[in-house]
């Protein structure tokens, strides 16, 4: 794979499209590391946030991309994802998001200016509603679904999703605070079920 020109084509395609700038994301894996079950040990080429990194590691969103990829995956070209891949037990997934709420989200309430970002307020609601869906419902489905779980189950923070739900680019909001509650609220829920070989 030359990497030179798979980093040009992402700069070109968000010189065409610069609404598209900055929130695109797109992981390249070479079939042998896609058959792996858990987070493989070599790095792989990823494109986000504007940057091309050749060797980027992966992490808990591994296993729960694998399993969305296999359940809900449309194939442009080639094999289904599900033909590429063993199956991934719900409990597995279920781990892998409380270990990625504890890795990824919940470091995020010391980072203010992080925080200060609206859309980053927004993306952290969401992903929050997914894993509380996932580790406390079990069940993995649409952010738009998992949001809806939640608010039917603590309808106390339905304000907050509301408005994570309805933000778009270029609005402003204005819920550190409340992010940064929420934040700690799941990772409580959590708390109380999480151990390692829980599920």
């Amino acid at each position: 794979m030359n990497l030179n020109r798979v980093e040009q084509l992402h700069k070109e395609i968000e010189r065409r499209r610069p609404e598209w700038e900055g929130r695109v994301e797109c992981s390249y894996v070479p079939l042998e590391l896609v058959r792996e079950r858990t987070p493989p040990k070599t790095p792989r080429p990823w494109w986000g946030f504007g940057t091309f990194y050749a060797e980027a590691p992966a992490g808990n969103e591994w296993i729960i991309n694998h399993y969305l990829l296999r359940k809900y995956g449309i194939a442009l070209y080639g094999p289904e994802f599900r033909e590429l891949v063993p199956p991934i037990d719900i409990g597995e997934l279920r781990q892998a998001s409380a270990r990625d709420l504890f890795a990824e989200w919940v470091p995020k309430i010391d980072d203010s200016r992080w925080l200060a970002n609206s859309h980053y307020q927004s993306y952290l609601v969401l992903n929050l509603c997914r894993i509380l869906c996932t580790v406390i419902g079990g069940e993995a489905g649409s952010k738009k679904t998992s949001c809806e779980w939640a608010k039917a189950r603590y309808p106390e923070w339905a304000d907050l999703i509301d408005e994570a739900e309805r933000w778009t680019y270029g609005d402003e909001m204005k819920r550190q605070a409340d992010a940064v509650a929420f934040t700690r609220f799941a990772a409580e829920r959590v708390n109380e079920i999480y151990t390692p070989n829980a599920f």
